[in-house]
């Protein structure tokens, strides 16, 4: 009789202890599901390469919000971050809003719509050009364009840089042609007003200005002339230009005795 109660007990034990075992794995496996469902999944390519974009001009209040908004499962595309929104706030009549696209460097190809055109693509899957455009009612497109490199994690405002912009195709050939045209004038009327009573001659293209040295000129002053005809063309140039960077080189003779370009890394 006492080994049947016995038996009975040791029976009702194990199966409360397995029933607890089951209970506890369950709520293990719920709980693990949770974790699962609610772990950020790390970014790749065009998802990271457009978050990395999104780093450069959201507010930490915006990051913030963007990630509420993932977990609560609310489309990130329906939202407009306060600085598009801020544009927006000029434009009449109907707009179009393409967002947010990431688009790989090595994949673009020569379009007559921007930002397609690359002169020399570069073979690499972990570079993209990431934009956030809008349409505006006469048609042309309002835009912010960065060149993201997904691997090291940099990103570079293709505006206001020249040379990104032409490089895909945020401004044409022929208005960059223009601008420097026009800066190119300047340069000339610039130094012949402040130097009326010396021949400087010159030679500028893409954002650089060679000026020339006589002969007979102390070369120990080159470099603080190079900085005096720096500060004169921005302040009285280049300024006005999106793309405001500057080098000055001072030759003598064919040979470079000085530059300079605003950094202290300038060498003479």
């Amino acid at each position: 009789m006492e080994q049947r109660a016995l038996g009975a007990l040791i029976y009702s034990t194990v199966r409360t202890l397995l029933a607890s075992a089951m209970i506890a794995l369950t709520i293990l496996g719920s709980l693990g599901a949770i974790y699962l469902l609610l772990k950020p999944r790390p970014l790749r390519g065009p998802e990271l390469a457009i978050a990395l974009a999104k780093s450069q001009v959201q507010s930490p209040v915006e990051g913030l919000a963007e990630a509420g908004a993932k977990i609560l499962g609310l489309s990130s595309e329906a939202r407009v971050d306060k600085w598009a929104q801020d544009s927006l706030k000029t434009l009449r009549g109907a707009v179009e809003m393409e967002g947010w696209k990431a688009i790989p460097v090595a994949v673009l190809h020569n379009s007559s719509a921007p930002p397609t055109k690359v002169a020399s693509p570069i073979p690499s899957s972990d570079l993209y050009l990431v934009t956030f455009r809008i349409s505006q009612p006469d048609g042309r497109w309002l835009g912010w364009y960065w060149e993201v490199d997904v691997r090291n994690k940099y990103v570079r405002s293709v505006v206001p840089d020249d040379m990104l912009a032409l490089k895909y195709g945020v401004i044409s050939d022929a208005d960059y042609a223009k601008q420097e045209a026009k800066t190119s004038e300047a340069i000339a009327k610039t130094l012949k007003e402040e130097f009326p009573r010396s021949e400087i001659g010159f030679d500028y293209a893409d954002h650089v200005a060679h000026f020339d040295l006589k002969e007979t000129a102390d070369t120990a002053k080159a470099p603080s002339l190079t900085k005096s005809v720096y500060e004169l063309l921005k302040k009285r140039v280049f300024d006005h230009r999106k793309d405001s960077y500057l080098k000055v080189v001072a030759r003598r003779a064919k040979v470079t005795v000085a530059t300079y370009d605003g950094s202290d890394s300038d060498t003479d």
